[in-house]
């Protein structure tokens, strides 16, 4: 467990580990008093961590009773974008998941001009709106691709820089680090295919997939 980077405990009442009714059964347990952070020794290949093979430790005690109260407002997608564009010419999409539990996960994809603490901090007058609140970088995530968006945060995060917990909003900053936060370390280039040697493949009979499949696992930049 030494290198364990993220760790959820559950109930033994829960749903199955692998069963999908796992993810609402959490989020309706998320409780900001009930989350750790810490440091300690991480996996050599963690790119996010601040130091070669240090870095923080995140744990969330989901054993608890259900959250009885949302706390929000849910708006709509296009209505929460829209504001949240009024405050940050930054944000450039929005999507929300599971809106009926008492966690909605809100993601936002930005063009990134600078530490995305300081967008967070601009966003508070939205967090009667948001519970749980990721940012990733508009280039390689598209937000209807919920594998590779959770993914990306797990990978991309390094607990104790870049999670801001706020009364009960919860903010993730899992865009790529750079000069803006500090970070100097070297950051890997995602590793992934040109359309055209995709397509040498598929005409040599060595692939047979399409565009779905390409587009779920980030085959091709975008």
């Amino acid at each position: 467990m030494s290198f364990v980077k993220h760790a959820i405990f559950v109930g033994t009442d829960a749903p199955e580990l692998h069963s999908p009714e796992i993810i609402p059964y959490i989020l309706n347990r998320i409780n900001t008093e009930e989350i750790l952070l810490s440091r300690g020794v991480v996996d050599a290949l963690d790119h996010a961590s601040p130091k070669f093979a240090v870095g923080g430790k995140l744990g969330v005690d989901c054993t608890g009773e259900e959250i009885q109260e949302l706390g929000i407002t849910i708006l709509d997608d296009e209505t929460l974008l829209q504001k949240a564009q009024n405050i940050s010419n930054d944000i450039k999409e929005l999507k929300q998941y599971f809106t009926d539990t008492k966690n909605p996960i809100t993601v936002i994809s930005v063009e990134k001009t600078k530490s995305q603490k300081y967008l967070l901090e601009e966003l508070k007058p939205l967090f009667k709106h948001l519970k749980i609140v990721a940012i990733v970088d508009e280039k390689n995530n598209c937000l209807d691709n919920p594998y590779l968006l959770v993914w990306r945060v797990v990978n991309n995060i390094d607990s104790n820089r870049d999670i801001y917990i706020e009364d009960d909003t919860i903010g993730i900053d899992a865009t790529n680090k750079n000069s803006f936060d500090n970070f100097k370390r070297r950051w890997p280039n995602d590793v992934t295919c040109t359309p055209s040697v995709l397509n040498d493949l598929k005409n040599r009979g060595i692939l047979d997939i399409d565009d779905k499949f390409i587009k779920h696992w980030g085959l091709v930049n975008t």
